[in-house]
C-alpha cells in the first residue's frame, strides 16, 4: 500500500470528522500495515500503559498518527459498542459500561464475488424495512465485505431502560439472521 496515499487520504478533513464523529466513546482499533513475526498485520488496541485506544476528538486521532506511524496505520476499527467511559481494561470489559450497542451483520466474501455481498446486504435491508426500520440502517465497505449496521441511538430510551443494550443488538441480529435465505 502506498503510504503518501494513505496519509493523503486520513489527512482530509471530511474523513476525520467522520471516523472522530463514529468512533466517539467507542473503544477503537489501528490496523496497520506493519506485520508481526508470523506476518499477520499488527492490530493496536491499547496504548503503553494498557488503557483501551479511543478517538473523541481531533487531537485523539492525531495522537493516534503520530504515536502509532512507525507501525503505519491504514484502518481504523470501532467496536458497535458505545461506553459510559473508556479509561481502564475493566471499562470494555465490563458490560454494564456499555450505553448503546449497534445491531451489526458482517457480510464477507468467501470467493471476492461482491454481487454477493450486495445481494446479502439488500436482503438484509429488505426485512429490516420490513420491521419499520428504514432510516437508522447504513451500509459500510469493508476490507472482504460489508457492514449493516443499525444506529445504536435508534432504541428509545424507554426500551434502553427496560433490555440491556446488548440484548437490544444481539436479539435484532438474531431475528433477521433468522429469516436470511440459506446459502447456496
Amino acid at each position: 500500500m502506498n503510504w503518501e496515499k494513505v496519509l493523503e487520504h486520513y489527512s482530509k478533513p471530511e474523513v476525520r470528522k467522520e471516523i472522530i464523529e463514529y468512533c466517539k466513546n467507542r473503544w477503537i482499533a489501528v490496523h496497520c500495515e506493519k506485520r508481526d513475526s508470523k506476518g499477520t498485520p499488527i492490530m493496536i488496541r491499547y496504548d503503553k500503559l494498557r488503557r483501551p485506544l479511543k478517538i473523541n476528538s481531533e487531537n485523539d486521532f492525531q495522537r493516534l498518527f503520530e504515536n502509532y506511524a512507525e507501525f503505519r496505520p491504514r484502518a481504523f476499527y470501532a467496536t458497535a459498542h458505545v461506553y459510559n467511559k473508556i479509561d481502564l481494561v475493566e471499562d470494555v470489559m465490563d458490560r454494564s459500561n456499555i450505553a448503546f450497542s449497534s445491531p451489526t451483520w458482517d457480510i464477507d466474501s468467501k470467493n471476492g464475488d461482491w454481487r454477493k455481498v450486495i445481494e446479502k446486504a439488500a436482503e438484509i435491508i429488505g426485512i429490516l424495512e420490513k420491521n419499520g426500520v428504514v432510516k437508522s440502517v447504513f451500509f459500510k465497505w469493508s476490507g472482504r465485505g460489508a457492514h449493516i449496521q443499525v444506529n445504536a441511538n435508534a432504541f428509545s430510551d424507554e426500551i434502553r431502560r427496560r433490555i440491556d443494550p446488548l440484548n437490544i443488538a444481539y436479539s435484532i441480529t438474531e431475528y433477521v439472521i433468522n429469516r436470511l435465505k440459506p446459502e447456496d
